[in-house]
């Protein structure tokens, strides 16, 4: 387990790491007018560049083996307690690294992206804002302090999905988000309501120990705690059921998604089990079910990608299929490479988004991969860098997606639960989707006759320095990250990692011998398989037609049916509406009419005013100054008052019964003869 070292310099860098940002974020958000676009964009790069140089030490420090602890202060104190604590390890302090570098390049990337936006210091508070909760999730000690930033993240990223407030699809897409996601902060609720009833702490040294030392292990409990936890990871990391709100969060500003929905926020839910792994470890069925979902999740979101025709939505999609990629590497217990792959899945992934908004940003904001083609001839050297994002995420050799997706899949493929082959299987076919989507991608943009809008031509041009100073730093980790953090992450003979992660199986140590052993040889086999496998897909897509427009598809039935089937993205929206439909039927017939317009009304403040409207026309119905009315309505007060006298002396119900219907019956006989008075003047008057 965990063992820290005290050290005062960790503990002012991590207090540092927390409050400036909070305090330029809030210095923006308050006199962002006064600064000016640019004031506010050097005080927010400066602010990141300093807080990039300071992870720097602290990665240094964990790296010669120091895990740190600063506890600031006693929070709650009660049966239990739980205190303001941060914690320093590998594992947080390499998600630190990747937040403030893709935050960085980000924030330096919208200098220019939204220069001719007047709203631009918004913009700005709200990406420092983020990356305050995001450090703040990161580095907490505990569950509960974990949450705070888990709400946070989510609650400025609907500001940055609706940052244009004024269209209509960005106030579906960010209200569509927050409700998926509160259907996964639901799980973390629970799960967290669980574990102060039975562990009562929600720190998580003290949960790993009682989870290794206390008995835990396979029990019902544990299962249920880690399920909940994985209920909250599929919300937020976009997971198979919970994944719709992702693609249609991509109606924000483009940097929003290189932000959040590459790098940062979706991978929140991802860092959450690798920081619960310890007890995850001692759950086998929820491994289980984890490996699943996330080898569905890659193979579903990578069939859609296929055939999606807006830019921006696949690489939504492709994010959606690594997210499964890094869940099910978790889910067989390949926590390292879960990890090594969110590492490099941050570099290529924010460098796809950043080259996409490039792109969408020359032609005037179109996204449609049907109106682009032949750009390379304008925009070469985005092409580049976009031909290496996307070769990255395809897993090329010797970049940063092939040591840690090739990782996974020799995991998948060699492991030794019984359930690895079919996580493979779906996984393999999720690379083939990869780079289908990609070179298709390639060729629709860069490669193919322009079918866009002539005028768009007019405005095409290479990006500015910001803009593109940021492509180039991510271009640069994407083709060196992997091969610089391999032996970090992957090494045998490395112990950074230790009490990080806990093992509960042999599977890590034996799947690292055969890597060192055997793996070369199926290397150099991938190598020449997927310059082959590129260039088959190169000569299809230039040399015919029905790779483009679909027209061999229409002709055969069983092909058109698969088309229609995946391009309506598995009609997982159809279901969610036929659900929706069924809970909005039910809310409306049982909660609004029979509750709400019925039981609440009738005894509510309705039924009241009406209870008051009735008494009163009965009033005006006995004050109407005649003198037979008096006389009936004396005579049967009288009757009721002898009534319950009579049923109180002899105490017998049967008198009072029927002194009641003699009552009534009088009172009927008088009002036929009213009617029937009243009906013989109309008769005469008519006559």
């Amino acid at each position: 387990m965990l063992s820290f070292i005290q050290n005062d310099f960790l503990s002012d860098f991590i207090l540092i790491l927390i409050f400036v940002p909070t305090i330029s974020s809030i210095s923006i958000g308050l006199f962002g007018r006064f600064f000016g676009g640019i004031g506010c964009a050097l005080m927010s790069s400066f602010t990141l560049l300093f807080l990039f140089i300071i992870n720097m030490f602290i990665l240094y420090f964990v790296l010669c083996g120091e895990i740190h602890e600063l506890m600031l202060m006693e929070w709650v104190c009660v049966n239990f307690g739980f205190d303001w604590i941060f914690i320093v390890d590998i594992l947080n302090v390499e998600m630190c690294f990747i937040i403030l570098l893709i935050s960085l390049c980000v924030v330096v990337y919208s200098v220019e992206y939204m220069s001719h936006d007047p709203h631009l210091p918004r913009f700005l508070c709200y990406l420092l804002l983020f990356t305050v909760f995001m450090l703040f999730l990161v580095l907490s000690g505990n569950l509960v302090q974990l949450f705070i930033g888990w709400e946070g993240v989510g609650l400025v990223s609907y500001l940055l999905v609706n940052f244009w407030f004024t269209r209509l699809e960005a106030n579906r897409s960010a209200i569509k988000a927050v409700l998926f996601n509160r259907i996964g902060d639901f799980g973390y609720v629970l799960a967290l309501v669980l574990v102060f009833y039975y562990f009562k702490t929600a720190d998580f040294c003290v949960l790993f120990l009682v989870c290794e030392y206390g008995g835990w292990s396979n029990t019902f409990v544990l299962e249920l705690v880690c399920f909940f936890l994985f209920l909250g990871a599929m919300g937020k990391s976009a997971q198979l059921g919970l994944h719709a709100w992702l693609p249609d969060a991509m109606e924000g500003p483009t940097p929003v998604s290189a932000l959040l929905h590459s790098a940062t926020m979706v991978t929140a839910g991802v860092f959450v089990l690798l920081r619960c792994a310890p007890i995850f470890s001692y759950c086998t069925y929820i491994l289980i079910f984890i490996s699943i979902i996330g080898a569905l999740t890659s193979l579903f979101a990578g069939t859609i990608a296929v055939f999606q025709n807006d830019l921006k939505k696949i690489i939504a999609y492709s994010t959606c299929s690594q997210l499964g990629f890094m869940v099910a590497s978790f889910g067989l217990c390949n926590f390292n490479g879960c990890f090594f792959h969110l590492i490099n899945h941050a570099f290529f992934k924010a460098l796809l988004f950043l080259a996409a908004g490039s792109v969408i940003h020359g032609l005037l904001d179109e996204q449609d991969l049907r109106k682009m083609g032949g750009l390379f001839y304008y925009m070469p050297l985005t092409a580049v860098c976009m031909l290496i994002g996307f070769l990255g995420l395809s897993g090329f050799p010797f970049l940063a997606g092939y040591y840690s997706k090739e990782q996974i899949l020799f995991n998948s493929l060699f492991g030794i639960h019984f359930y690895s082959s079919v996580v493979f299987f779906m996984l393999l076919v999720s690379s083939i989707c990869t780079a289908l989507y990609s070179c298709r991608v390639l060729f629709l943009v860069f490669y193919s006759n322009y079918r866009g809008f002539r005028p768009h031509l007019f405005s095409l041009a290479e990006p500015g320095f910001f803009m593109f100073f940021s492509i180039v730093l991510l271009t640069l980790f994407t083709i060196f990250g992997g091969f610089i953090n391999e032996d970090v992450f992957l090494g045998l003979s490395n112990t950074v990692w230790d009490g990080v992660f806990f093992y509960n199986n042999a599977e890590y140590l034996i799947f690292n011998i055969y890597k060192e052993n055997a793996s070369f040889f199926i290397r150099v086999m991938l190598v020449f398989l997927y310059m082959f496998f590129y260039f088959f897909l190169f000569y299809f897509y230039t040399k015919n037609n029905f790779f483009f427009d679909f027209v061999y598809i229409e002709r055969v039935i069983v092909l058109k049916i698969i088309y229609v089937f995946l391009s309506e993205k598995w009609w997982f929206n159809s279901v969610y509406k036929m659900i929706s439909d069924f809970y909005l039927k039910i809310s409306y017939s049982i909660l609004f009419r029979l509750l709400d317009r019925g039981v609440f009304e009738k005894f509510g403040p309705t039924g009241l005013a009406r209870l008051v409207y009735i008494s009163s026309q009965v009033v005006v119905f006995v004050q109407n100054g005649k003198l037979n009315t008096y006389f009936l309505v004396f005579v049967g007060v009288f009757l009721i008052i002898l009534s319950i006298f009579v049923s109180y002396i002899f105490t017998s119900f049967v008198y009072f019964c029927y002194i009641i219907f003699f009552i009534l019956f009088d009172l009927l006989i008088y009002n036929l003869r009213q009617e029937v008075f009243k009906k013989t003047i109309k008769s005469n008057i008519k006559w």
